[in-house]
């Protein structure tokens, strides 16, 4: 505005500190995408970015993925014999393993219960048992003092990635009932061709 006694030319500004607002942003988004007790994304969350990571592949460029669904064994025994919160440490420290196996352009997240997910893309077929076997060796040791367990790993490997979630969720899902079939600290995996596995 002009100043009317100078003539001058003068602006009026407002500040205003938004650092609250921003926070509390962050903080609702950080819990509508995260599992509360784990710190991984939840399943909604995962669900979504691996859609979005498969929707940004251009057909003919080959992309290897796979997706991960891992189920502690026996994992109601810990609940029933122990307390829940201990249930609840072996749950955040197996999850803790998730993250120092995988990469950080990785997707982690919590199906439920004491089941897992991780979807990888420009991964060589021959890395998901070794990826597999890094996990399973992460459990020679206790992940709750004098808590041992194993796990049990359903894998869907596609060359292209050019698969839906649905296709890989699908295939995985059936790829852990075979490495359940065969035991306890399995691994089951499963390539997904054309449109099936």
């Amino acid at each position: 505005y002009v100043e009317p006694h100078s003539g001058e030319v003068c602006i009026l500004g407002f500040l205003k500190d938004a650092h609250d607002r921003v926070k509390e942003r962050d903080d609702l988004l950080f819990r509508a995408e995260k599992d509360a007790l784990c710190g991984t994304y939840n399943r909604a969350a995962g669900e979504s970015l691996i859609a979005l990571k498969l929707g940004n592949v251009n057909e003919g460029e080959p992309t290897r993925a796979a997706m991960f669904i891992f189920d502690l064994d026996d994992f109601k025994n810990i609940n029933d014999s122990a307390e829940h919160s201990t249930g609840d440490t072996v749950l955040t420290a197996f999850a803790r393993v998730l993250r120092e196996v995988f990469r950080k352009e990785d997707i982690i997240f919590r199906l439920g219960g004491d089941e897992f997910a991780a979807f990888a893309q420009n991964l060589p077929v021959e890395r998901v048992v070794k990826i597999y076997e890094r996990v399973a060796a992460k459990l020679e040791e206790p992940l709750v003092p004098g808590v041992y367990v194993k796990v049990c790993a359903g894998v869907a490997f596609s060359r292209t990635g050019q698969h839906g979630y649905d296709d890989f969720y699908k295939t995985a899902d059936k790829a852990l009932y075979n490495a359940k079939e065969g035991g306890k600290g399995q691994i089951g995996v499963l390539c997904l061709c054309g449109s099936g596995a």
